[in-house]
């Protein structure tokens, strides 16, 4: 409900209105400042970094805004991407189960030559397992 709030929306949303006219290879940070008329250094470029940054693991600069545009607009309807119904840890449960999952125990080893897969060795609780 903060000004820069409302305005970090403004940017998304011109983001998802404008990307069909992006031009490719122009970097996010390009866009911003000269079609969404944001200032650099800004509290709403900060907040439109720190939002996007995390979605997509990068910096504005290296993002390309056209590409974002549309994983942004992908993911947003589904055409690419999906929303795993009861959410991801069941997915994880699947793809543990049957397996001896420690945590907190140092890995000593790491053996690929077994005809069944890789076999892990690592200290717990005192001996190697």
């Amino acid at each position: 409900n903060t000004p820069e709030g409302k305005d970090v929306l403004r940017v998304i949303g011109q983001m998802r209105t404008d990307w069909a006219s992006m031009q490719p290879n122009t970097p996010f940070t390009e866009w911003m400042f000269k079609h969404a008329k944001v200032t650099p250094g800004s509290a709403t470029h900060k907040l439109v970094e720190a939002y996007l940054a995390r979605t997509w693991s990068t910096t504005l600069h290296l993002m390309d805004a056209k590409e974002a545009a549309r994983e942004d607009d992908e993911w947003e309807y589904g055409t690419d991407n999906f929303i795993l119904p009861g959410g991801f840890p069941q997915l994880i449960d699947y793809l543990k189960a049957g397996l001896d999952i420690r945590t907190s125990c140092p890995v000593t080893a790491v053996d690929y030559s077994g005809p069944n897969g890789v076999r892990v060795s690592c200290q717990y609780k005192g001996s190697t397992h």
